[in-house]
């Protein structure tokens, strides 16, 4: 599966001021000076380093099970990562002389910002960030929410973080494919520095290889497209702490969505360096590429509902998804390993028939199910899967009650009161476990069991712990 989203490029740039290394004219690529490259191309296990001037292998360990998934970037031919934020999934780099910075580097991405415009958490993209000694350290970080329409470019010496704030919408868009550069550079700032110590920061960031003016800073101030963090210690920078992507804090802030060929270098490119670098990691027809894609506005793929809402693991199910904007070459799947996906059938813009197996090692929980069709990516529909075979509550009646364990699946709108039939015997105790909420569901349930002749056995409510759902236990009091 792949993403073909709007295409924009974005390079974020930490620049701390240092002597110039000579390196703009050079015939070498840029991306070969790096001392860290983790291009995510692997069959599985770690990120590899393909980087060839660094000081060592600096391994991305890939954290809580993110996917590898075909590389959605202009003129990319292999993988990509799947982040999910709900699984806490993210890439960590050890610490390290390579990505150790006291006075310049560089890093850069691609990235797909898969958080839905209204989300008004914090999310993180890359930092080196944390406690030491009971300080917070960050050599460099980026987070962002999306509500407010704030991105952040920081640090923080150890007295307290100092921030670049940009507007999310153009410097981190949803549903767009960017390429992200970040620079820092120490240095004495011009100006409106009161001394002539090279105890200062510049940041600049990028998008498309164009470079990006701040709307603030802390502790310092905007001059064009330059952010200047005045009087900071460089020593208190460097820290002993991992290289995060995907998150900020050690606990928080992960990030949703898909990245592609992380580079670190050890010096601040100047905006020139960074245009050659957009054009060498996507390609020298990119700008044809994005104007291709800007022409029209997209219809990105809507996904209504479907028709069986939870699989069964080690079998194949068919199903209906029903939605809008469906047909423009559309892919269905589940970023996690072991659910496997296909069409089964001609796609209408209104509906997709899908075939989906489950390996048999998956573990039950419920997941984001995605379409992607040529024009993006859909927001994510909650799909359940279980190791209980499945009955359509239509099929479990009276006359044929299903038979238990089971997982019994249906609709329901309006006032409707849908029932589902099992046999049980005296003395059995059973568990009904209501998915609805968890679901995408806007129902307050009620869940009632009653004996043969309808009369009530037990009633239970939603809950918080199952965030609105039910849980109800019984021990029948009789067969039937």
């Amino acid at each position: 599966m792949s993403w073909t989203a709007p295409r924009s490029v974005i390079v974020l740039v930490f620049s701390v001021l240092a002597p110039a290394l000579g390196w703009g004219q050079s015939a070498t690529p840029l991306r070969d000076l790096a001392t860290v490259r983790l291009t995510f191309d692997e069959t599985d296990g770690p990120a590899l380093d393909s980087a060839a001037a660094g000081a060592g292998q600096d391994v991305g360990q890939l954290q809580n099970g993110p996917a590898r998934v075909p590389s959605p970037f202009w003129n990319a031919t292999g993988t990509a990562l799947q982040l999910e934020a709900a699984r806490q999934q993210f890439v960590e780099i050890p610490d390290g002389a390579d990505v150790d910075r006291p006075d310049a580097l560089t890093f850069s991405l691609f990235a797909v910002n898969l958080h839905e415009p209204n989300d008004g958490a914090y999310h993180g993209l890359v930092a080196k960030r944390g406690t030491q000694d009971g300080k917070v350290y960050t050599n460099f970080g980026i987070n962002f929410t999306m509500q407010a329409d704030n991105f952040q470019v920081y640090l923080s010496d150890g007295r307290g973080y100092r921030v670049v704030q940009y507007s999310t919408k153009a410097a981190f868009p949803s549903r767009k494919l960017l390429h992200v550069t970040t620079t820092y550079q120490v240095g004495d700032a011009p100006g409106a520095d009161a001394d002539t110590d090279a105890d200062d920061v510049r940041i600049q960031y990028f998008v498309n290889g164009q470079p990006i003016a701040p709307k603030s800073v802390t502790q310092g101030f905007v001059n064009g497209n330059e952010a200047w963090i005045t009087d900071v210690d460089p020593a208190g920078l460097v820290n002993n702490l991992p290289v995060s992507i995907g998150r900020s804090e050690v606990n928080g802030e992960y990030f949703q969505g898909v990245v592609d060929e992380f580079v670190l270098l050890p010096k601040a490119l100047t905006p020139e360096e960074v245009r050659a670098l957009f054009l060498e990691m996507a390609g020298s027809n990119v700008d044809e590429l994005i104007k291709q894609d800007t022409a029209a506005p997209p219809a990105l793929p809507e996904i209504v509902r479907i028709s069986q809402p939870g699989l069964t693991v080690g079998q194949t199910t068919e199903f209906n998804l029903f939605g809008k904007n469906l047909a423009a070459a559309p892919q269905v799947f589940v970023p996690v390993e072991g659910v496997h996906a296909e069409l089964a059938g001609d796609a209408a813009d209104d509906r997709l028939r899908v075939k989906m197996t489950v390996d048999a090692g998956v573990r039950p929980s419920i997941y984001p199910l995605y379409v992607k069709t040529e024009r993006g990516v859909s927001s994510p529909q909650p799909i359940a899967i279980d190791i209980l075979p499945h009955v359509a509550a239509t099929n479990a009646t009276a006359e044929k009650p299903a038979n238990l364990p089971a997982a019994v699946f249906g609709t329901l709108s309006g006032g409707q009161e849908p029932r589902a039939f099992f046999q049980g015997t005296k003395g059995q105790h059973i568990v009904a476990d209501l998915e609805l909420r968890r679901l995408g569901g806007t129902a307050s349930p009620v869940l009632e069991l009653k004996n043969s002749t309808h009369t009530p056995v037990k009633i239970a409510w939603g809950t918080p712990s199952l965030a609105g759902d039910i849980r109800l236990e019984a021990t029948l009091p009789a067969d039937g």
